[in-house]
């Protein structure tokens, strides 16, 4: 598999907490490091490219099989509990 090269606006998915996939938006690349923000909070991160993944049926097949694409984060629990 070829890793893709993500630019700065692009749309990627992160697997966060090994089993809930969350949609990012890829603010700055440099050569070692991305900086993402949560689509769904706006939080902003510093990840490794390699946890990026450019659509999200490729995120749902690298996600272990006890986790659900739809299953709520530790977000959503709190927002609602």
């Amino acid at each position: 598999m070829v890793a893709h090269i993500f630019q700065n606006g692009d749309k990627a998915y992160i697997i966060d907490n090994v089993r809930f996939l969350r949609e990012v938006i890829v603010l700055k690349v440099t050569r070692d490091l991305c900086i993402i923000r949560y689509v769904d909070n706006g939080a902003v991160i510093r990840i490794r490219p390699s946890r990026l993944y450019e659509t999200e049926k490729e995120a749902i097949d690298r996600l272990p099989p006890d986790a659900h694409p739809k299953k709520r984060n530790h977000w959503d629990y709190e927002m609602y509990h």
